[in-house]
């Protein structure tokens, strides 16, 4: 008799247990379903209204959601470092030229702050961002990157009073670095190369088949950097992209249907 209920009471404390913490499982699943499909049902330009519960500092972004700024626009909130340059290379492994004037060192700080929340600081260590305003033979604009063994140079030119398309095409340099120097199964490349067959590229820069509007895209590689940054920017439109391709303002990722695997894909990797 007394096995019995030693039997019944361990069989009442186990499932308690399970249902409480099936309870918050759940909790935590609504939460995160319910912040992403605030963010992403936003008109284009409009700020969402998110629920207490999606707020995780910066300024203020959903679980699961990428947090790039949910108004195209993220600045972080509380003091900064007295040394931006020394924290991005302490913290993210992320050196930046000297000649970058104070405003766009700032820019790159807020931009991995306001990223922190992704796996994307730790994919793009070892990197350096280098002013490309007067890289070539002192003339003209750059934007660019190569990596080496195990390290990755930025090249981007300086672009006063425009942070958000600085940002986001920064961002896009950071996709290359992402699918150049981690290993494939990190950037989950090989099943990329057969999505960007089937859906193509989203934006005009890294559309094939002479879509493309811009020297020196239509390819596979530039998709997956657009991919990038597009997914990381939700507010960001075709015309903040590369060669400022298309008079479309939305965002191809999230104002289409067009793309569904681009999504799912990049969501796993950051």
């Amino acid at each position: 008799m007394t096995r019995i209920l030693r039997f019944l009471l361990f069989f009442l404390i186990f499932f308690s247990l399970l249902t409480i913490a099936s309870s918050v499982a759940s909790v935590f699943a609504q939460s995160s379903v319910s912040c992403w499909l605030t963010q992403i049902g936003t008109p284009p330009g409009e700020k969402p209204t998110l629920p207490a519960e999606c707020s995780s500092g910066g300024s203020g972004v959903a679980p699961g959601v990428p947090p790039g700024s949910v108004d195209g626009a993220c600045t972080p909130t509380g003091a900064y470092p007295e040394n931006l340059r020394k924290e991005l290379f302490d913290k993210y492994n992320v050196t930046v030229d000297q000649s970058y004037t104070d405003e766009h060192v700032k820019n790159i700080y807020e931009l991995f702050i306001c990223l922190s929340g992704t796996r994307f600081p730790s994919l793009v260590g070892n990197t350096s961002i280098i002013n490309g305003t007067t890289f070539i033979d002192g003339v003209g604009e750059t934007i660019g990157m190569g990596c080496g063994s195990g390290f990755c140079n930025i090249y981007i030119t300086e672009m006063p009073g425009r942070p958000t398309t600085f940002k986001f095409l920064l961002t896009h340099e950071f996709g290359h670095v992402i699918s150049y120097n981690n290993l494939r199964e990190v950037t989950l490349k090989t099943e990329f190369e057969n999505i960007w067959a089937e859906e193509n590229g989203i934006s005009a820069y890294s559309r094939r088949n002479g879509e493309s509007g811009c020297n020196g895209g239509a390819s596979m590689e530039e998709d997956y950097a657009e991919t990038v940054a597009y997914f990381l920017h939700p507010n960001a439109g075709e015309t903040t992209g590369a060669c400022n391709a298309d008079e479309d303002k939305s965002n191809p990722l999230y104002t289409t249907s067009k793309y569904p695997r681009h999504i799912e894909l990049i969501r796993k990797v950051l």
